[in-house]
């Protein structure tokens, strides 16, 4: 089947915005061009005044729609993988939490199942492309709402059977650099092509950049859960800035002042910036009580906190970190980028996701000038459109 967009201003391959013609073939973008003169019986999708941009990316998220990404369940997938699509996201590696080792196992496994089950030519929602391991080799120091009982030092036998479980599905481990055993894990990690993240992190300057020589290449929510950068100790936040690190900002308004994510922006570049919604099961949910991996969190006004006041993730999507970020003063391709392209290269999917290039997969979101997403699809499926 073809389908051809016109009308729309699309953010092209370069992440310029320009006014162009897509022609979509068997789920696959097949032509970009000025004006694509239409053949007999092809579909024709109007995105007069709208924006035609990749489909975003969420690389980093634990739960939305009520459900948790650590529950094995069919249906809660099915669920939130469809409320992600609402929101403009085709793509979703999800996050497990610091928990006992069979909790993390039966996820992975599952996720394996999923992931061999979606049906790529009618899906229904947001595509599963891998595992995002948070927890366990973190710094008690940093806990962030981790279940310090759960936590271990890095182990790569663990991290073996967890990979094993998976079918190779991991696609980003996080660990603490300065912990004993780190250095090995990096090594074995990045053997596999697995991206390592420095997260949950007291490490000072000197610890981290040795995890880089090592082969740490990401940071995790950066500014959040790290040794903080003052004038004569950079910490783990300098040490992200000063290196060749991608970063990610949960960009919700609540977790990061608007200059700390203007300031990344201006010295990380889009190339080097990912937004993540490290999102829990209250986002699009009411305000009330939920969990976090075991942790009772509540929910007021959208804000998520445990009870001793931690933040526990957020509430919000990645669509919404885009748009708050352009209303900080990221220019809007910029955002877009660190939604799109950057995650997918996180995670080694961006020569089919992230960008409107021929060949790669018409994974798109329409949405109007205010970013808002009004029709999304997936491998050219229209999963979503707004008001349908």
């Amino acid at each position: 089947m073809e389908t051809i967009i016109q009308n729309a201003v699309i953010l092209d391959d370069t992440f310029c915005f320009r006014k162009l013609d897509v022609r979509l073939h068997d789920g696959i973008i097949v032509q970009i061009s000025d004006r694509i003169p239409l053949a007999p019986g092809e579909n024709v999708i109007d995105g007069s005044g709208q924006y035609l941009l990749p489909g975003f990316v969420d690389i980093h998220t634990h739960g939305c729609a009520g459900y948790s990404y650590m529950t094995a369940d069919r249906t809660a997938y099915r669920h939130m993988c469809r409320f992600l699509a609402e929101n403009g996201v085709t793509s979703v590696a999800p996050a497990c939490i610091t928990a006992p080792e069979e909790e993390i196992r039966a996820m992975c496994a599952f996720v394996r199942n999923y992931c061999m089950e979606q049906d790529a030519s009618s899906p229904m929602g947001a595509r599963v492309a891998g595992i995002y391991m948070e927890g366990p080799f973190l710094s008690p120091k940093r806990l962030g709402a981790h279940r310090e009982e759960y936590l271990l030092p890095p182990d790569v036998n663990l991290y073996r059977r967890l990979q094993d479980a998976s079918g190779g599905c991991i696609r980003v481990v996080c660990i603490a650099p300065e912990l004993p055993g780190s250095d090995t894990l990096i090594r074995t990690a990045v053997r596999d092509g697995v991206t390592v993240s420095a997260a949950h992190t007291d490490a000072n300057y000197d610890m981290l950049m040795q995890g880089v020589r090592v082969g740490v290449s990401h940071a995790t929510h950066l500014y959040n859960a790290m040794s903080p950068m003052t004038h004569r100790a950079p910490g783990a936040v300098g040490a992200v800035l000063d290196s060749g690190l991608t970063a990610e900002l949960i960009c919700d308004g609540f977790h990061l002042h608007p200059a700390t994510i203007r300031l990344a922006f201006r010295l990380l570049g889009s190339e080097r910036t990912v937004l993540v919604s490290d999102s829990m099961e209250a986002c699009g949910m009411p305000d009330g009580n939920y969990t976090l991996g075991g942790i009772p969190v509540t929910v007021r006004e959208g804000h998520a906190l445990t009870q001793s006041g931690t933040i526990a993730g957020s509430c919000a999507t990645v669509s919404d970190c885009v748009r708050q970020a352009i209303r900080f003063g990221v220019p809007a391709q910029d955002a877009i980028c660190a939604a799109t392209l950057t995650p997918a290269r996180i995670i080694h999917a961006s020569g089919r996701i992230g960008s409107i290039h021929c060949g790669k997969d018409a994974d798109l979101v329409l949405t109007d000038r205010s970013f808002v997403p009004l029709r999304t699809l997936i491998r050219g499926v229209e999963v979503f459109r707004r008001g349908a």
